[in-house]
C-alpha cells in the first residue's frame, strides 16, 4: 500500500512534459470528431506527411478524460496508471515477508520511478509488468492476447515484451539442461524454495516444459499479431522500425542517451541498481546458483538501460521478480520455520497496521484532491514560453499565418494550445514523424551562425520564437532581424522587410 501510494503521488503532479502535450492534443482532436490523424495536421514543415499515431489508444483515453473532467482528470488518470504500475511491481517482488519484500520492491521501483512520466510509455510499462506477471504466476497464456493488443495500440515498445519472453524461454531451457546435468558438472541443482516462503509472489523458477513454456511465447506472438486488428492495422506492427531508421536523430535526445551520474533521477537509479546487484550477489552466494531465466533478461535489459535512459523503467519491471527471489534466497531460505515466524510471543499487528492504513488512505485522498483542484498543466517559463506564446496569439504574426520557427519543447505547447487552428509549428518532439533532414536543421538552428540563416531562408521562416540564451538570437540580431517581443527567457524576432 505504501508503494502504491508512492506511485499515486508521482502521478498527481501537474503535467509539464512537452511530449505529453502533443498526445493530449491528439486525443482532444480524436474525441472532437477528427478521428485518428493519418497525416500530420500540426506543423507547416511536414503538413500532410504520413503519420502513424502508434499511441492512439492512450491518446484516446486522454481525450475522453479531458472532456469529462478537464486536464485535472487526465492527471488523475496518470496517478491511477502509476499506482497500478507500482502495485504490479511490488506484487512481482513479494516474498511472503515484509522486510525482504520491501528490500526487493523498493529497489526495483527506485530504478524506474524517476523516469515515470505522463506519457503512453506508462501503458507500455504496465503491459510489460502484466506479461511478466502472467508468466511468473503461470497463468493461462491466453491472457497475453488482450495484454499485447492493448500494448501494440498504446505504445511502440511492445517488441520488448516479445524479447523478454524469448529470453525467459531460453533461460528456462538452459536452467533445465543445467539442472539435469548438475551431477556431472558438480553444480548444485536448482532447488525450489518452499511455496510457503514465496506463496504471494512469483515463486521459484518452474521446471522446463517445452509445451507449457513455449506456449507463452506463441501466445505473445499471437497477441502482437492481434494488435493489427485496430483502426491503424499493420502499420502499428512495423512502427518500431522507425526507431532504428532514425537512431542517429534519437541519439541527440537526452532520454535516448546513456544515463550519467550527476542528475538527481539518474543518481537515484544508479544507487538502486547498485543495491540490486548487491542483493543478487548475496543471493547467488547463499543459493549457489544463478537462474539463467532471471539472468538473461536482466543482462539484456540492463545493457539497454545503460545505452538509453528511457529503457531504465523497463529494466526496473524486469528485475522486480528476480529481486523477490533473490531476497528469498538471501534472507528467508534455509532459516528454521520457528525463527521465520516469530522470535517471541505472538503479537497482533492488526491495530498498528490498521492505523497506518488509515493514515495512508487519508494521504491518497489529499493527494487526489490536490490534483483535482490544480490546473492540470504546469507551464515552465524557461521551457514552454507561455508568455511569449500568448503574445504571439494576439499578434499580427499569428493572425497573418506567418511561419514561426521554434524548438521542439515550445512546439509541444504550441500544438496543445492551438492544435489545428494555429499556423502550425516548425517542429515538436515527434521525431519519429518528421523528416530526418528537419531534425538536422533543428540542430543547425541551435548552433546559430551563418548556417542557421540558410535554414531559415530554405523554410521561408518569417519569425523565430527562441531562447535568449541560445546563439540563434544573437545571429539574427546581427543579421538585422527585428525583436518584436522579449522576456527573461524568450524572444520573438521578425525577418526584416
Amino acid at each position: 500500500m505504501a508503494l502504491v501510494l508512492w506511485g499515486w503521488r508521482l502521478g498527481t503532479k501537474a503535467i509539464s512534459d512537452n511530449s505529453a502535450f502533443v498526445h493530449l492534443r491528439t486525443g482532444l482532436d480524436m474525441v472532437s470528431g477528427h478521428g485518428i490523424p493519418r497525416t500530420d495536421p500540426y506543423s507547416f514543415t511536414a503538413l500532410g506527411e504520413d503519420w502513424t499515431v502508434q499511441s492512439w489508444l492512450a491518446s484516446w483515453t486522454y481525450g475522453w478524460a479531458e472532456r469529462l473532467g478537464g486536464f485535472e482528470l487526465v492527471v488523475v488518470e496518470q496517478a491511477v496508471l502509476m499506482a497500478v504500475l507500482a502495485w504490479l511491481m511490488a506484487r512481482l517482488a513479494r516474498t511472503g515477508r515484509a522486510l525482504p519484500t520491501a528490500a526487493a520492491a523498493v529497489t526495483a521501483i527506485a530504478v524506474g520511478s524517476p523516469f515515470w512520466v505522463p506519457r503512453p510509455l506508462l501503458f507500455g510499462l504496465i503491459g510489460l509488468a502484466l506479461v511478466v506477471t502472467v508468466v511468473e504466476r503461470r497463468a493461462s497464456p491466453w491472457w497475453l492476447l488482450p495484454i499485447f493488443w492493448m500494448w501494440v495500440n498504446s505504445h511502440g515498445s511492445f517488441p520488448l515484451g516479445l524479447g523478454w519472453l524469448v529470453l525467459w524461454v531460453g533461460g528456462s531451457y538452459l536452467d533445465r539442461r543445467r539442472s539435469s546435468s548438475a551431477h556431472r558438472r558438480r553444480v548444485q541443482p536448482i532447488s525450489p524454495v518452499a511455496r510457503s516462503d514465496h506463496s504471494a509472489g512469483a515463486g521459484p523458477a518452474a521446471p522446463w516444459s517445452r509445451t507449457g513454456t513455449v506456449s507463452y511465447l506463441g501466445a505473445g506472438a499471437l497477441g502482437v499479431a492481434l494488435g493489427a486488428v485496430s483502426p491503424l492495422g499493420w502499420r502499428l506492427l512495423v512502427f518500431p522500425l522507425t526507431a532504428w531508421e532514425r537512431r542517429d536523430v534519437f541519439r541527440t535526445l537526452t532520454e535516448w542517451r546513456p544515463p550519467v551520474v550527476g542528475q538527481a533521477d539518474t543518481t537515484v537509479a544508479f544507487v538502486a541498481m547498485a543495491a540490486a546487484a548487491l542483493l543478487l550477489v548475496v543471493a547467488a552466494r547463499r543459493a549457489r546458483v544463478i537462474r539463467l531465466a532471471d539472468l538473461l533478461p536482466m543482462a539484456v535489459f540492463g545493457v539497454a538501460g545503460f545505452t538509453a535512459m528511457r529503457n531504465l523503467p523497463m529494466l526496473a519491471v524486469v528485475v522486480a521478480a528476480p529481486l523477490g527471489r533473490a531476497a528469498t534466497d538471501a534472507f528467508i531460505a534455509g532459516r528454521p520455520a520457528a525463527r521465520r515466524s516469530t522470535e517471541g510471543p505472538a503479537v497482533s499487528a492488526r491495530g498498528p497496521n490498521g492505523a497506518l492504513a488509515g493514515v495512508m488512505a487519508v494521504a491518497f485522498v489529499l493527494f487526489g484532491l490536490a490534483a483535482w483542484q490544480g490546473s492540470g498543466l504546469e507551464l515552465e517559463d524557461d521551457r514552454h514560453a507561455p508568455a511569449a506564446v500568448e503574445w504571439l496569439a494576439g499578434s499580427d504574426l499569428f493572425a497573418s499565418g506567418s511561419r514561426i520557427a521554434n524548438d521542439e519543447v515550445v512546439g509541444g505547447w504550441l500544438v496543445l494550445r492551438f492544435g489545428r487552428a494555429g499556423p502550425g509549428v516548425f517542429i515538436d518532439d515527434r521525431f519519429d514523424m518528421y523528416p530526418i533532414a528537419l531534425s538536422h536543421d533543428l540542430d543547425v538552428l541551435r548552433a546559430g551562425g551563418e548556417p542557421s540563416l540558410n535554414v531559415l531562408d530554405r523554410h521561408n521562416i518569417d519569425a523565430v520564437l527562441w531562447l535568449r540564451s541560445r546563439r540563434l538570437d544573437d545571429t539574427l540580431l546581427e543579421a538585422g532581424w527585428i525583436e518584436r517581443y522579449a522576456d527573461v527567457h524568450f524572444t520573438v524576432l521578425e525577418r526584416p522587410a
